[in-house]
Formats: C-alpha cells, structure tokens, sequence
C-alpha cells in the first residue's frame, strides 16, 4: 500500500476506500462473467450455496471483534454493525434469515446446505476471515473490518445487476437480502470509517489497519478465484 497516503481523516479515508474498491478482488473474472449474464445456472447456484457460510457465521465475527476492540469507541461501532446483521430486534430482518429466503426462491435449501458442508476452498476463506477479525491486534482487525464493508456496496451492485440476467433461471427470486444490505452499506461504511479516525495520525496504528485490510483483500480474492 502507498505510504505517501495523507494524513487528514477524510483525504486518507478516501484513499483507503479507493484502495480497496480498486483491488483485484472486487474485479475477479466470475463477477466479470457474472454481471455479463455469462455464468451458467450451476455455477451460480455453486457460488450462492457457498456464500451462504459467511452469511452463518459473519454475525460472530464481528461480535468477537467488538469485544476484543480495546476502545470503547470501536466497540460501539461494531455494535451498530452487529445490530443490523442481526435484523435490529426483529428476526425476520435477521441477515441469515433474509438469505435463506433468497435460496428458498430459487429452490434452494439452507439445511441441505448446512448438512453438506462448506468447500475446502470456503472453509480456507472464512477461517482466514475469523483469524483477521480476532486477531489480538486490534489495529489489524478493524483494517480488516474496513476491507470487508468497503467490498460491500459495489458487491451487492454487482449482484443486482447480473441477476437480472437470470430471470430464465430463477424467474421468483427473492432479492430482498441482496436490496437490503445495499441500503444498510453506507452505515457499516460509516462505522469503520469511525474507528479509522482514531488511528489517522497515529503512524504505527495506521500501519497496521492497513495490513490489515490488505490481508482481507487478498483472502477475499483468492476465494473469489476459486469460482473462475
């Protein structure tokens, strides 16, 4: 990552956020197929069934993060984060059920799934991930949080559009889940983006954050690698 970066909250958030939506793995060749209307039905219904882990297990992720973090300050962001991944009080809102809803319209079981079991190549992603968000520095942890709400908005706009490609394929589909989180982004954005102006100025603490969110970057990449 360039070290040149400024130093002002907004000016350096900016750049970070630019680093992260410019790196390779928000611009995988499966995402580049997908939103063309490239991709075949089973490899769709591969990628979702697989994506279907995170959306299990992010929720305890994140808590760990929040009760690790050493400020009260990250604390509470990730509490805001934590609060909508689990539907704000109302459980049908709840993320996980919302994405059982979408696998349920295009005649997909959650169960099945479950029952199945994750790919050696999703097992690797997500124990990665949960090394990233629980490791001891929190500095490192919160980079990586960054990364991951960054991917977000342009994630679920990429989804958005390539589904319409499909309609022959999932003409009932339910996108609720995918609509939602697009919506919700800019408050996950806002709560990283807070515990990144603690560390602006602090050389070392940037640093890390940094490494941080590169790690997740790169972990991301090679999961998404693996359906090209």
């Amino acid at each position: 990552m360039n070290n040149t970066l400024t130093q002002t909250t907004d000016s350096y958030a900016s750049q970070l956020v630019t680093y992260v939506r410019e790196h390779p793995a928000l611009h995988s060749r499966f995402m580049e197929r997908f939103e063309k209307g490239e991709c075949s039905k089973k490899e769709i219904m591969e990628f979702v069934g697989e994506f279907y882990h995170l959306t299990r297990v992010f929720p305890a992720y994140v808590c760990t993060l929040m009760v690790n973090a050493p400020f009260q300050k990250d604390s509470d962001e990730m509490a805001k984060i934590l609060a909508t991944e689990l539907g704000e009080a109302n459980s049908n809102k709840r993320h996980e059920k919302l994405y059982q809803d979408f696998l349920s319209s295009i005649e997909m079981d959650a169960a099945s799934l479950r029952a199945k079991g994750m790919s050696p190549q999703t097992q690797k992603w997500l124990s990665r991930m949960h090394e990233l968000y629980a490791h001891s520095n929190s500095d490192y942890a919160m980079g990586a949080s960054f990364a991951m709400e960054h991917l977000g908005t342009p994630l679920w706009k990429g989804v958005l559009n390539g589904m319409k490609h499909y309609a022959q394929f999932f003409p009932d589909a339910d996108l609720t889940y995918f609509h939602l989180h697009q919506g919700l982004e800019v408050v996950h954005e806002d709560a990283t983006e807070e515990t990144l102006a603690a560390r602006v100025h602090d050389g070392v603490a940037r640093a890390d954050f940094e490494r941080g969110a590169q790690d997740l970057l790169e972990n991301h990449d090679e999961f998404m690698q693996g359906f090209a």
